[in-house]
């Protein structure tokens, strides 16, 4: 768990920055963007926690598959979190 701790933390920081200038090509508020980024994968954190002691010693799933299956399914729904959440782009209003 100390591990998953450790890494989070890094990797949530190096995602950051690869998605805003590489995927997503934002010039957006690096504060708010980082805001909402982070609580995708704050929130993705506790689930994991959760989700692994369960599924290790109560479903009797290999570590390491559990997290698979956790991973698979943060990379699916973080594309669409980020895309229309946060790096959406916003919308410029028409006037007459």
């Amino acid at each position: 768990m100390v591990i998953l701790v450790i890494s989070q933390v890094f990797c949530v920081i190096s995602a950051f920055f690869t998605n805003k200038f590489l995927v997503f090509r934002t010039k957006g508020n690096y504060i708010v963007e980082f805001l909402k980024f982070s609580s995708f994968y704050m929130a993705y954190f506790v689930i994991n926690v959760a989700a692994m002691p369960v599924l290790v010693e109560m479903v009797k799933v290999h570590p390491a598959v559990s997290q698979v299956f956790i991973s698979i399914g943060i990379i699916i729904t973080s594309y669409f979190w980020h895309s229309r959440v946060t790096f959406a782009k916003k919308k410029k209003k028409i006037t007459n």
